[in-house]
């Protein structure tokens, strides 16, 4: 019984209804089951509320928009420069919550945001004995390249020192296509895959006894 409910507390899980993960067993296997179902119940009842336009094209789009995807300045602020924020990208948000991130290297609280994001790939390239974590590597190969143009340009000097180019600063356009050309290149699926695998992941191992 206990087997049962575990399943169909994994299956909400996973179907999107994390609520439904936290359900507490109490050893009494027909109570659990009923509470399992009444969670259930909850969840279908709260998708029946989902706001339509009534437009396709339009509900479409908000539906693959990112429900996390941080717009106002107090939004982004409280964003964090994790993993998790290739996920939350979009052409409004992207020069500010990069510039944020990379405020934290300047300030030396996170590491340079193009070596951690290679050294990254180099380990997802490197792992299971070299056979490598595809969806990882599909989602920070393009990452990369987006958080190179982040980072601006440095300053070039000639050989005596001397600065013949200043340092530039991250172009509002260039992120632009960057972002593009990581959204081409599936970056933002293939990091909600790993992101979901992971906290899928982590959910399973907290339901095992």
């Amino acid at each position: 019984m206990n087997m049962i409910i575990r399943i169909v507390l994994l299956f909400a899980f996973l179907a999107g209804a994390p609520a439904m993960a936290q359900t507490k067993l109490t050893g009494d296997g027909l109570a659990d089951l009923r509470s399992a179902i009444a969670d259930l119940r909850a969840q279908v009842q709260s998708l029946k509320s989902v706001q339509t336009t009534g437009s396709v094209t339009a509900d479409l789009v908000k539906r693959l928009t990112p429900p996390t995807a941080p717009s106002t300045p107090a939004e982004i602020d409280a964003t964090k420069c994790d993993f998790t924020i290739f996920s939350k990208l979009t052409f409004e948000n992207v020069a500010q919550l990069l510039s944020k991130c990379a405020q934290m290297v300047n300030e030396n609280v996170a590491a340079p945001l193009v070596n951690d994001a290679q050294h990254a790939l180099d380990s997802a390239t490197a792992f299971n004995n070299v056979a490598g974590d595809g969806a990882a590597i599909a989602c920070l190969k393009p990452a990369v390249a987006l958080l190179k143009a982040a980072e601006g340009f440095p300053a070039v000097k000639d050989a005596a020192g001397n600065v013949t180019t200043p340092a530039q600063a991250m172009g509002i356009f260039l992120i632009g296509q960057k972002l593009r050309e990581f959204v081409e290149a599936g970056g933002p699926s293939n990091c909600k895959t790993v992101i979901a695998a992971t906290v899928n992941g982590l959910a399973v191992s907290a339901l095992t006894p």
